[in-house]
């Protein structure tokens, strides 16, 4: 099938913007485009380009029609592919930053950009169901002749949040609610627990000490996972959250010693547990769920309405109340000619 010529309006304009230009859209338009998740925040985007954007070309395009705004692209560019800014290891799940009601309009002019570029393929990857890129560029993109191939990936897990600790409780089955008690319980026997909240910026280079440490000997398989490079970036990423406002760290103390460090970060009305390692001495004691409660009745204490226990289908995260949602890759061909499926 030959792909439909579709022209982008001559009132169109596509600029080039750099990452502090991005920081300031986004800024701007703040409460719009949380909801896409922090990994597509500027504080994201700059510690994954400054660690990983090395041998790729940044693209970054403002898209605007007729003197409106209508999105940012946050790109990237690697023989002759166009991808949203990010990579699986590190970034739970991606998105163009469109307003509401304009995407149409929005991905009509990027396509014509991209291949005017002599971009070749356009990935997003992963992405959620509610995404720009399911709910408007596909359907648009089939609908045009596009080559469209969309595949399965792994599925994040969240929870809405109810208005209180014992609500929460309340929501678990009976089960998962006695577990939970007990593990809290359990923990408590252990010495004197008590959890600090750590996000400020001069706090992350001592918190992520800690951090490091408690990751790497919590699980085997984290050691593998953190390499210098990814250490490197958890950092640097640590003082971009700081500095944006976005660091939410929970430091858990037994006997006034850290022994477990849980990663989350804070953006609009959602918690999202990024990534956590504990003292494999306390194991036994359940100090990696405790934690995560923790962190739970806290983000209920300060009016969250959703915690978000990100990529993997881990059994704790539905023990405690998690719903699994799927993630998909999206890949699109742009060559003149494209078939459907």
């Amino acid at each position: 099938m030959q792909t439909a010529q579709i022209s982008a309006p001559e009132t169109a304009v596509v600029t080039d913007i750099s990452l502090s230009e991005y920081r300031q859209l986004w800024q701007q338009h703040y409460q719009l485009w949380q909801q896409n998740g922090p990994f597509v925040s500027p504080a994201w985007l700059t510690a994954w380009w400054e660690c990983f954007g090395g041998g790729a070309e940044l693209l970054l395009l403002k898209i605007a029609d007729n003197g409106r705004l209508l999105g940012v692209a946050p790109l990237l560019v690697e023989d002759r592919t166009a991808r949203l800014i990010g990579s699986e290891d590190v970034s739970d799940h991606l998105d163009f930053l469109v307003l509401e009601g304009a995407e149409q309009q929005f991905f009509t002019i990027l396509i014509n950009r991209l291949r005017q570029l002599g971009i070749r393929q356009l990935r997003a990857i992963p992405v959620r169901p509610e995404s720009s890129v399911l709910k408007v560029l596909v359907p648009w993109a089939r609908k045009t002749g596009y080559a469209v191939r969309l595949e399965d990936r792994n599925v994040s897990v969240q929870m809405r949040l109810p208005a209180s600790w014992n609500e929460y409780l309340a929501m678990l089955n009976k089960k998962q609610r006695h577990e939970a008690k007990r593990k809290m319980r359990r923990l408590a026997e252990a010495g004197v627990v008590s959890a600090r909240r750590i996000g400020k910026p001069e706090e992350v280079t001592a918190a992520m000490a800690h951090f490091f440490l408690w990751f790497r000997l919590s699980r085997e398989d984290k050691e593998i996972y953190m390499t210098p490079g990814r250490e490197q970036f958890f950092l640097t990423l640590a003082g971009q959250l700081a500095d944006a406002g976005m660091l939410n760290m929970l430091a858990l103390e037994i006997d006034g010693a850290v022994e477990a460090m849980v990663f989350c970060i804070e953006l609009g009305s959602t918690t999202y547990l990024y990534n956590n390692g504990f003292n494999p001495q306390f194991r036994s004691a359940s100090i990696g769920i405790v934690s995560k409660l923790m962190t739970i009745r806290d983000s209920i204490a300060a009016g969250k309405s959703c915690y978000d226990f990100l990529n993997g289908a881990e059994g704790y995260k539905f023990q405690l109340g998690g719903t699994e949602i799927p993630l998909t890759a999206c890949i699109i061909g742009l060559d003149c000619h494209g078939n459907r499926h």
